[in-house]
C-alpha cells in the first residue's frame, strides 16, 4: 500500500552507507510480511545483511 516497508528499508540503508550507523537493527513484523520483508531488502538493499527468526520459543 503506502510503501512503508520500502521506506524503512531506505532508512536503515541511509544510515548505513552515510551515518555509519550499521546496527543491529529489529525490524517487529507480521508473520505473514516476512518473505516480502527479505525479498525487498535483497532488492532495494543489499548492503544489509537480513536475517529472520521465526517459529515457536523453542525453535527460536
Amino acid at each position: 500500500g503506502l510503501g512503508k516497508t520500502l521506506q524503512t528499508i531506505s532508512l536503515l540503508g541511509y544510515l548505513h552507507e552515510f551515518r555509519g550507523i550499521t546496527g543491529p537493527h529489529l525490524v517487529v513484523a507480521p508473520k505473514s510480511t516476512l518473505g516480502n520483508w527479505m525479498r525487498e531488502i535483497r532488492r532495494f538493499c543489499p548492503v544489509l545483511r537480513a536475517v529472520k527468526f521465526l517459529g515457536n520459543p523453542e525453535e527460536r
